[in-house]
């Protein structure tokens, strides 16, 4: 198996090349951060507004997805996954969400860079729905995780959602999201990419739930509108995933993280392959992380 990776070389190196340049708008963020503040500069206030920049470095990314999309069928459905089948899956989402956003609500406390330019909050929901989904399913789901299939697919789904994980620079986000990526990669394989994405959004949706209502109805009645969706959330999601564990619709999941021999020794060649950017990538979100909680 080795000798078949070695010789996978050149191609193995794409989509971890296309990575780093992705991962490069978190030092981008910074500049543009701290320039706004230094000065009143109506480009940089676009560009933040909008997140020009993030878009910018999926350019390459987004032009590798396309091109090879006939021969890597990322939105072939290998099966048809239905309605409840799919709130099913949601409700594991909302469930690991929840709880590890419980936890680590009391054990981490660290206060974050605060910036006295903030988003539109329209812009900050088109973005959160519309635009992060696909963006994010199409890096992760569908660029990364189909070139590290030759690693093995929990290879290929650990490594795609440790790097996911890792994009969101916000402390409190990267555990959740890793999790939350490895349900999203195994839909995307089991499935469809198309799959992953509505999840995602769905995913969105609820994140920004008291954006949206601000939106719609301002603040009046918002608190006790949005409890009552909150417990119907609440309910709703538990009843389907006791659904979902009678009906196995997890196991694939919950398999991802057992790893065979065979699985730990594909891990071991990535990183040999791939050490360099690795290396690269972490560096990037670390230092981010050490700039926007005010650790230098």
């Amino acid at each position: 198996m080795q000798k078949t990776l070695t010789k996978n070389n050149v191609k193995k190196d794409i989509s971890l090349i296309l990575c780093v340049i992705y991962f490069c708008y978190l030092i981008f963020k910074i500049f543009i951060q701290k320039e706004i503040i230094r000065a009143d500069n109506s480009i940089l206030k676009t560009m933040y507004f909008f997140r020009i920049d993030k878009l910018l470095f999926c350019v390459p990314i987004f032009y590798y997805f396309i091109k090879t999309n006939k021969e890597n069928r990322y939105f072939k459905v290998n099966k048809k996954l239905n309605i409840a089948d799919i709130i099913t899956y949601f409700a594991l989402i909302f469930w690991i969400n929840l709880f590890l956003n419980l936890i680590i609500s009391f054990v981490i406390n660290i206060e974050g860079q605060k910036f006295t330019v903030q988003r539109p909050i329209h812009t900050d929901i088109i973005y959160a729905i519309c635009i992060a989904p696909i963006l994010e399913e199409v890096v992760f789901r569908g660029v990364l995780m189909t070139n590290l299939k030759k690693y093995g697919i929990k290879t290929a789904i650990m490594i795609s959602s440790l790097f996911f994980g890792i994009s969101h620079y916000n402390v409190y986000m990267i555990i959740p999201a890793f999790f939350i990526g490895i349900v999203l990669a195994c839909v995307a394989y089991k499935y469809s990419l198309k799959y992953s994405v509505l999840l995602h959004v769905l995913m969105n949706i609820v994140a920004n739930m008291p954006k949206i209502i601000f939106v719609l109805r301002g603040q009046k009645d918002m608190i006790s509108l949005f409890g009552t969706i909150s417990m119907l959330l609440f309910v709703l999601c538990l009843i389907f995933f006791i659904i979902g564990l009678k009906k196995k619709n997890y196991q694939d999941v919950f398999f991802s993280f057992k790893l065979s021999n065979e699985d730990r020794e594909n891990m071991v060649i990535f990183l040999k392959n791939n050490i360099l950017y690795v290396l690269i990538i972490f560096v990037i979100v670390i230092t981010s992380l050490l700039f926007n909680y005010k650790l230098f």
